[in-house]
């Protein structure tokens, strides 16, 4: 029997970045939330994340509890997808209301240009850190938006630089979810079955799918 190596089962073949280091292209699905822009709060997307329209409301940070007291900037909006940054919350089958068919679990991701899976992973066990990015996908970003990995170092000489809205340090950006593929994205939703997303899907209901219990449930509507 041939060795299981994380080449092959975490890697997607289109995606050619660094094979030898054990990124993944894959991350779990936070639903509609927003993180903390660090380049210079410019976020394109920040508006979605607070949509009482839609029965969601919150600009959330990782979706999860409250976890340093009293500093507002950690003090986080109720989990709204399957997965928190840290695991801070966990979530289970009964609490997706909106129906395990139509809620995203997983999705693609390109560990180049994210910060968390590109850079601060390498010293803290790639996929196994805690602050992996393996848990911090959105639905707040279009798929395949175009971030720019040129934008961005890794530490020492981690910074911004224009134009931030593609910036892989810029969480509201960075964190949708992508590929290599033309025209969409890969999915695994919470019933394990698998779909192949297109970009150019309604913002609503890619928020809806995102979302585990906004409830709108999403019946034959193709996604």
């Amino acid at each position: 029997m041939l060795p299981v190596s994380i080449d092959n089962i975490a890697r997607c073949p289109s995606d050619q970045f660094e094979r030898d280091k054990p990124y993944v292209n894959y991350m779990g699905s936070m639903g509609p939330t927003c993180g903390v822009d660090i380049c210079t709060k410019i976020s394109p997307f920040q508006a979605i994340c607070d949509r009482p329209d839609l029965r969601f409301t919150g600009n959330n940070v990782d979706a999860g509890a409250c976890y340093t007291g009293t500093d507002p900037l950690f003090c986080l909006a109720p989990l709204a997808g399957m997965f928190t940054r840290f695991g801070f919350e966990t979530s289970s089958i009964k609490q997706v209301l909106d129906g395990t068919a139509h809620t995203i679990l997983i999705g693609e991701q390109l560990p180049a240009t994210e910060f968390h899976m590109r850079c601060i992973t390498r010293g803290l066990g790639y996929w196994a850190s805690n602050n992996s990015g393996t848990a911090t996908g959105n639905v707040i970003v279009p798929i395949n938006w175009p971030i720019d990995p040129e934008l961005t170092d890794c530490f020492p000489n981690a910074f911004c630089r224009q134009p931030y809205e593609f910036s892989s340090l810029n969480a509201n950006s960075a964190g949708g979810f992508k590929s290599k593929h033309p025209g969409g994205a890969n999915f695994v939703m919470a019933d394990a079955s698998t779909h192949f997303i297109t970009e150019d899907i309604d913002l609503d209901t890619y928020l809806f799918l995102g979302h585990r219990s906004d409830g709108h449930v999403i019946h034959d509507s193709p996604f």
